[in-house]
């Protein structure tokens, strides 16, 4: 945290260094001033009466030390300062998230705290010698007009680098098809900074060893379990910093100029935070001692207890149950009431038959509570952010009006990454699922496609009436027809996603799956420079039984067929339309296995992938080129060359296409030879067809003869 602006009637301390110079001050409040004097005329008063009298002074006369040490203004003194020192605490922990940092403390302290992980100077910008610390790798700073606050990241963008790495486009993330219950990962749209962590990084509520303590009535399952591989809780942050600020709350150097009287706080003081599901409370035992010019010293303990009326626990247990739906469901809104409200997994007090038996246990209750309200600043920190990383990150403010602070509603608030969109799988085989959550029955890609387009992703990926191979291929269809594709991504940030295609029948080459050894390829050995089907040979393992074959993927050469060097996508009615969908009619040259690379990018250049594996097939039924159709490989071409069921003086081309080809010389008999697609006579017997044994034989009238025999 940094102060920015000085305020002089608040127990706030000002802190003017997150980095190596401290300096808190404790501010005298208007009361302890009050106080004081009030205690100082009192005094006066006495002496005044007794004077008035016969009586001795020596005797009857209250002493002001006695005065300063027993009277009510100075219990009414601490307590003020618990006041504000708790709503300081609880003000201060709201806007950083559940987390007080080591900046938050004076050096005695400063190990009460969590480690900062955002390093600024006093006007927010980046210190030079601490960049790894700069806003937005770690978290951001936000501006409260009088302050900065640092938030560490509550939910972190998923990193495909490290121990606990995620898969990388096109596997992001994860296989298959988009779902609200993976089971790949807790935390498919998020990263915890340890293995062993929660699947959120937002620190735990309660200390096990605390007045929460798992062992106490009613505290069975108070606090969330899987929030506790952080050591440091909201209890601890809490109470450390109360204590501190009790300790600053009290200008000793001026209560002993007012009455020669020094104060000492012990350091065996102790402060305790107590939650409960509708107020927090704040337990002070602490012993100061007071030592007079005499040199006499006395101790007084202080117990005191505050109720705050803060839901602290209500509003933590909402903001772990937001981010933790956040990071597992795609189809979960931030942004949306009715998925906010469709939480019910937080839990509430059941009463039993005897005291023994009341326990925090029921367990469907809704997290979001009346008068509670969520609300998100989008790109929240565009200005102190100075790279990449931190652009597009969100706020997001949990308002409670029935939690005040300083007779103001309440505010929770969580940082969150800004992440990649997620692309949904394009398959033929997507079934359809029901999805686990009320809002979010119906949005797997099955019904997506069904309400939006009124189609199936077998209907529209599966055009063929020949025998199926599902695993050969993401859409298979009959050469001369339409391909449509419908991709859809969600971004979970409700960022605005463009599309984009590259790869076959565009001129940007990809890089294919697989390579001729079966491992995954790299753009030096494999990626293609044209469309032409002898650019790439491959060996698919994946295919039952194995495949071989060409994939062609894009590119820029020109080969029969291909016109232009446009995108073909990319110019169709329907990208043109909505800048998403796409089409392409396919024509005798498709015929073939190819990959098309669908794109899906976010305003801020985060994004998701599919190399959609196309297969064209041929038609054995075709009258003009159906010879050339391989029925029994995969509905794929005749090789090149290869004679196939074409008619005579015909063979299949590189494209699956019956061609004239005047070299099958054996589709015509003894001394006919094909010529123009066609056998005709040839009585000179150029190419040798005459197969009698005997030198004498000759060609006559396109028959091989000997003289006075006929001979065929």
């Amino acid at each position: 945290m940094i102060k920015r602006k000085e305020n002089v009637n608040t127990l706030t301390p000002t802190y003017i260094d997150t980095s190596t110079q401290y300096a808190k001050k404790g501010q005298l409040t208007l009361f302890l001033v009050i106080a004081l004097t009030l205690i100082l005329l009192s005094g006066v008063v006495l002496f005044l009466a007794s004077s008035a009298t016969t009586q001795s002074t020596s005797t009857q006369r209250v002493t002001l030390n006695d005065q300063v040490l027993n009277t009510i203004e100075i219990k009414a003194f601490i307590t003020s300062c618990i006041e504000q020192a708790a709503n300081d605490a609880f003000y201060r922990i709201g806007q950083q998230g559940g987390t007080l940092t080591r900046s938050d403390f004076i050096p005695k302290y400063e190990s009460h705290g969590a480690f900062d992980k955002v390093i600024i100077d006093e006007n927010g910008q980046p210190i030079p010698e601490r960049i790894q610390f700069q806003p937005g790798i770690n978290g951001i700073i936000h501006d409260t007009n009088t302050e900065l606050h640092t938030l560490h990241y509550a939910i972190k963008s998923p990193s495909f680098t490290g121990r606990t790495a995620h898969p990388p486009p096109p596997n992001y993330p994860y296989k298959g098809s988009l779902t609200s219950a993976p089971t790949e990962r807790l935390d498919p749209f998020g990263h915890a900074d340890l293995a062993s962590a929660p699947p959120t990084n937002i620190n735990a509520l309660c200390n096990y060893g605390g007045v929460n303590n798992r062992t106490m009535l009613g505290a069975n399952y108070s606090c969330e379990d899987t929030l506790y591989a952080h050591t440091k809780t909201s209890q601890d942050f809490l109470q450390s910093y109360i204590k501190q600020q009790l300790e600053l709350c009290v200008d000793s150097q001026f209560y002993r100029d007012l009455t020669n009287i020094s104060l000492t706080f012990s350091p065996e003081g102790k402060v305790d935070v107590l939650f409960a599901d509708n107020y927090s409370m704040v337990l002070v035992d602490y012993p100061i001692a007071f030592t007079f010019p005499s040199g006499k010293t006395t101790t007084e303990v202080f117990e005191f207890a505050t109720l705050k009326q803060i839901r602290y626990k209500l509003i933590h247990e909402l903001a772990f149950q937001l981010a933790k739906r956040d990071i597992q469901d795609i189809f979960f809104s931030t942004n949306n009431q009715e998925h906010i409200e469709s939480i019910d997994l937080c839990a509430q007090f059941q009463s039993g038959p005897t005291i023994e038996s009341i326990a925090r246990t029921k367990y469907n209750i809704p997290c979001l509570y009346p008068n509670m309200s969520v609300h998100l600043e989008r790109d929240a920190c565009s200005f102190f952010c100075k790279t990449k990383k931190g652009q597009g990150s969100t706020i997001l403010t949990i308002k409670d009006n029935l939690s005040l602070v300083d007779d103001k509603p309440f505010q929770f608030k969580l940082a969150i990454e800004n992440r990649p969109p997620a692309l949904d799988h394009i398959d033929e085989s997507v079934t359809n699922d029901i999805q686990i959550y009320p809002y979010s029955k119906f949005q797997g890609y099955y019904y997506h496609l069904l309400d939006k387009y009124g189609v199936t992703p077998e209907s529209a990926y599966s055009k063929t009436l020949t025998s199926l191979i599902p695993d050969n291929y993401n859409i298979v269809i009959m050469v001369g027809d339409k391909i449509d594709i419908y991709p859809r991504a969600i971004d979970p940030d409700d960022d605005t996603i463009t599309y984009s295609y590259s790869g076959w029948r565009t001129p940007t080459p990809i890089c294919d799956l697989t390579s001729a050894s079966g491992s995954l390829c790299n753009d030096q050995d494999t990626s293609l420079t044209s469309n032409n089907p002898s650019g790439f040979i491959y060996k698919d393992t994946k295919f039952s039984p194995a495949k071989e074959g060409t994939i062609t993927s894009g590119g820029t050469q020109n080969s029969q067929g291909y016109t232009t060097h446009e995108n073909e996508w990319e110019l169709s009615p329907e990208y043109i339309n909505n800048q998403q969908d796409a089409s392409y009619i396919t024509s005798s040259f498709d015929t073939g296995y190819h990959y098309v690379r669908i794109k899906a990018t976010d305003f801020y250049g985060n994004y998701d992938f599919q190399d959609v594996k196309i297969q064209v097939r041929c038609d054995p039924n075709d009258p003009i080129n159906g010879g050339c159709c391989n029925t029994a490989n995969d509905f794929t071409p005749f090789p090149a060359g290869t004679k196939g069921s074409c008619s005579s003086c015909q063979s299949c081309s590189e494209y699956g296409v019956c061609v004239i080809d005047d070299n099958q010389v054996n589709d015509c008999s003894a001394c006919n030879i094909c010529s123009s697609g066609s056998c005709t006579t040839d009585d000179a017997d150029t190419l040798g067809l005459c197969t009698l044994k005997d030198s004498t034989a000759t060609c006559t009238n396109g028959l091989c003869t000997l003289p006075d025999v006929t001979s065929t």
